[in-house]
């Protein structure tokens, strides 16, 4: 939402300083400890709400691509993460668990402030579903150069089919290779 308004990728040299506001849990899990602001594995990229960011502010999505390793040390979400600092708001901790609030502001080296409230996260989670479309499109993302176009619409048809399938066998038989 602060790309689209700002109407281009965020560098770190158009930016002054970002500030998230989040809840306390959000903080104890994902932004604490000091290992969450210089991630150097997917496992502590995925669960920092510092890197998690930068790489959405830089990239507009953030994707499997994005925790490769080199992609991890990604020098440019590394300075947008030095730019950041992180509080908990007592008005969206109130909001915990009904809502996974958080709010980010950026304010940029030309004088602009954009600012976003984001109650629940992006597409995927319970709160915020995908459709059996957007579903289908992310399959066929995660599994494009691994499964052959036959393999990846059997997958999906069977799948689409699965409550009425005798054996989960053909699911697994399609997939091997």
């Amino acid at each position: 939402m602060i790309r689209q308004e700002y109407g281009k990728a965020i560098e770190p040299d158009d930016v002054e300083s970002i500030t998230i506001d989040t809840f306390k849990a959000a903080y104890d899990i994902i932004v604490k400890d000091p290992e969450k602001w210089d991630p150097k594995t997917k496992e502590t990229a995925d669960h920092s709400l510092m890197w998690v960011t930068a790489v959405a502010l830089l990239h507009g999505t953030v994707e499997l691509q994005h925790y490769r390793p080199e992609n991890i040390r990604d020098p440019r979400v590394l300075s947008l993460m030095r730019k950041m600092k992180v509080n908990v708001d007592p008005e969206l901790d109130k909001l915990y668990p009904s809502a996974i609030p958080n709010r980010i502001t950026v304010k940029f080296k030309d004088g602009r402030e954009l600012t976003v409230r984001v109650d629940h996260p992006p597409r995927g989670h319970p709160k915020n579903a995908m459709s059996d479309e957007e579903v289908e499109d992310k399959f066929r993302r995660l599994t494009d150069g691994l499964l052959t176009l036959n393999q990846v619409n059997t997958v999906i048809s069977l799948m689409k089919n699965l409550e009425n399938l005798k054996d989960i066998k053909q699911v697994l038989k399609a997939i091997i290779v």
